[in-house]
């Protein structure tokens, strides 16, 4: 009885752990908010398992959600240098006092750097969803992993209404 009671107790401390939750957030047009709301809780990894997008009337929903910490949509990589190296034949001729040229093929082994500028790169979206008029759109049984927390922009005229359903470790 005892190992039954701590096998039931040890399944309900495993389920309850990860619990499901849901969010439903407003977003007005050309505008980005964090699917999750402000809370401490709002970042970090969770699995999208169901959403659902509310377009109005006499406008077209397109939502983005990206996977990010932040509302800024770029993000920048350093300047770097490398250094590699390849082999390769390295023909030498020269010519004597009286005249003869001479040929030597030689292994040599080539050194260059590799200069790589600064970029700002545009984050790529892990969902985008089109929703028309006056319509909602379910997408049930999904799983879209976020690692940094899920953030949503309005790519279309008008507010859209989103709605999630999403399991955080």
């Amino acid at each position: 009885m005892k190992k039954f009671f701590s096998i039931v107790a040890s399944v309900a401390i495993s389920y309850s752990v990860f619990a499901a939750s849901s969010s439903s957030v407003t977003l007005p047009t050309a505008t980005i908010t964090n699917l999750l709301g402000n809370s401490a809780g709002a970042a970090g990894s969770l699995k999208i398992t169901q959403i659902v997008v509310t377009s109005p009337a006499n406008n077209t929903a397109t939502i983005a959600i990206y996977d990010t910490w932040t509302n800024i949509l770029t993000y920048s990589n350093s300047a770097y240098s490398t250094v590699s190296s390849y082999a390769t034949n390295l023909i030498t001729s020269w010519t004597n006092f009286f005249g003869a040229t001479n040929y030597m093929t030689n292994i040599a082994l080539i050194d260059y750097s590799n200069y790589v500028a600064a970029a700002t790169n545009t984050l790529s979206p892990l969902v985008t969803v089109t929703v028309p008029t006056n319509q909602t759109l379910i997408l049930s049984e999904q799983s879209y992993y976020f690692n940094k927390g899920a953030f949503a922009t309005n790519l279309a005229t008008g507010t859209a209404t989103i709605s999630v359903n999403y399991v955080k470790p």
